[in-house]
């Protein structure tokens, strides 16, 4: 037998693809840069609070030794593995201080973007346009995307898991993928939604349509995912670890709340979209630039079904896209999960899949100038909503104040609490988020994103921001404090240490 040596073609073809894929890759490196630091940019636009804050007191109390957050009370879902870790990761590389914070979310939205723009380019070269509406997007989905836990961890690991069904998978991949995506579950149960039910869908309605037993093995990783998933809870819950509060079980929606989540919805697209103009003065700019977006939206959408309708066929991650894009929405309507507009952090990740999804079966050649141009156009008023919208935090000039004064540890509202902490030192100083019954004047702790360990805590101060908490306090431990008021914040100030948690 004798065996073929490469021809002088063959050698020159496939010395032309390995360069072209060290081009594609150091392209991608520097999107990746360039986009980061754009990211971070906005995302101090947005300013800190202390939702957002205390992810970095968790990172710290992990690099101190208490690796699993014994004593911790975290949020109704526990965030450990999709944004807890890698922010500890990068406290490790930085040291813990509050920048990261920025950097962390700009990570995850400049992989987010460059996953979603990967999922498309691998069927339509004619992307740009789709991924436009992405690459700046509307302040109030730039809010959502480019800040600390607000679940693009989840999202994040899901699309790397979406994009693996791009090839076939050998069984030790499976298994890895399978574990991954146990470790987002269990971090952050949006991801069963977004990834384990719109699998799971699309495996089923595919082996009833084609009657072909080999989908069933695309089932191999969400399986594997429920499965390690249940295994990390039972495994935390054996050990000392953090407290996680959970959520109270879901309800199908009332008649009256079912009106109210369409409501609710239809001003969370307009708003992600940035195309709420419903309201708004036709003589102000914010309100025209807004239309014009809703018209370059309703445009690229509308073209892109009419593309959609030509014969595309699907493949798998197509499905899981598209089941994906769906989901979300469906249990928004019908549950009692909607309560205001915050509530569109719900959507987002559907509104991202969808992206996708059109983004992949839109082939547009013909219209593609003119729809470059209209997203580049939403893209600009995009940058300057942002800007437009910087937040100025309260707890900036109140962290300014406590270290002027060098007045140390102390309580404070749950807002003001932890994001107050991280301005003014990264943490080392503790301000611990309590509750001032207006009743009895009492501080209880509370027990949500917070360490009980603080709850020992004796201090000459306390931050309040309401009238009736402040009356309440003083009458219980005394009228001698000195008064500071900046904004709607008190900050109430004795001469000794007599502030402590009852209980």
């Amino acid at each position: 037998m004798t065996v073929q040596k490469p021809t002088e073609n063959d050698q020159s073809s496939i010395s032309n693809h390995n360069k072209n894929r060290i081009k594609s890759l150091l392209l991608y490196c520097a999107s990746f840069v360039t986009l980061t630091t754009i990211y971070y940019y906005f995302s101090t636009f947005f300013g800190l609070n202390s939702d957002r804050a205390s992810i970095l007191l968790e990172a710290k109390d992990i690099l101190n030794g208490n690796v699993f957050l014994d004593g911790w009370y975290l949020s109704t879902v526990p965030f450990y593995f999709t944004e807890t870790l890698p922010l500890a990761f990068l406290s490790l590389l930085f040291g813990p201080k509050s920048f990261l914070l920025h950097l962390m979310p700009a990570l995850y939205y400049s992989l987010v973007v460059l996953l979603s723009f990967n999922l498309m380019r691998k069927k339509n070269k004619s992307c740009t346009p789709f991924i436009g509406l992405m690459l700046i997007p509307s302040p109030f989905f730039a809010s959502l995307s480019m800040t600390a836990c607000i679940h693009m961890g989840a999202i994040l690991f899901s699309l790397i898991i979406i994009n693996s069904y791009e090839k076939d998978n050998s069984l030790a991949k499976k298994i890895f993928l399978s574990f991954i995506g146990g470790l987002t579950v269990y971090s952050d149960n949006l991801a069963v939604y977004f990834l384990i039910i719109p699998i799971f869908t699309a495996v089923i309605i595919l082996f009833i349509k084609d009657n072909n037993a080999s989908v069933l093995n695309h089932a191999m990783i969400p399986v594997g995912a429920v499965f390690f998933s249940k295994l990390i809870h039972f495994l935390f819950n054996e050990i000392d670890s953090f407290v996680v509060s959970g959520t109270i079980p879901p309800r199908f929606a009332t008649i009256d709340s079912l009106f109210f989540n369409v409501k609710i919805m239809m001003e969370s697209i307009l708003e992600l979209l940035g195309a709420n103009f419903l309201g708004g003065s036709i003589d102000e700019i914010t309100t025209k630039l807004s239309l014009l977006i809703f018209i370059i939206v309703i445009s690229l959408f509308f073209i892109s079904i009419k593309e959609m309708k030509k014969g595309q066929s699907f493949k798998f991650v197509d499905y899981i896209l598209l089941h994906s894009s769906i989901v979300l929405p469906v249990a928004f309507l019908i549950s009692n999960m909607p309560a205001d507009l915050g509530s569109a952090r719900y959507l987002l990740p559907s509104a991202i899949s969808f992206i996708i999804f059109i983004g992949r079966n839109s082939k547009i050649e013909k219209k593609y100038p003119l729809l470059l141009i209209g997203v580049a156009v939403f893209c600009l008023i995009n940058v300057w909503g942002i800007k437009k919208t910087k937040i100025h935090e309260i707890s900036y000039p109140v962290s300014e104040y406590l270290k002027e004064k060098n007045l140390g540890n102390g309580f404070a509202n749950y807002w003001r609490a932890s994001s107050i902490s991280t301005i003014i030192d990264d943490g080392d100083t503790v301000i611990v988020p309590v509750n001032v019954s207006t009743i009895d004047g009492k501080i209880y702790a509370y027990k949500w994103l917070s360490n009980s360990k603080w709850f020992a805590l004796q201090s000459r101060y306390i931050i309040l921001n309401s009238d009736e908490q402040l009356h309440a306090l003083t009458r219980k431990f005394g009228d001698d404090a000195y008064i500071k008021k900046i904004n709607d914040t008190y900050i109430v100030i004795y001469k000794d240490k007599r502030l402590s948690i009852t209980g």
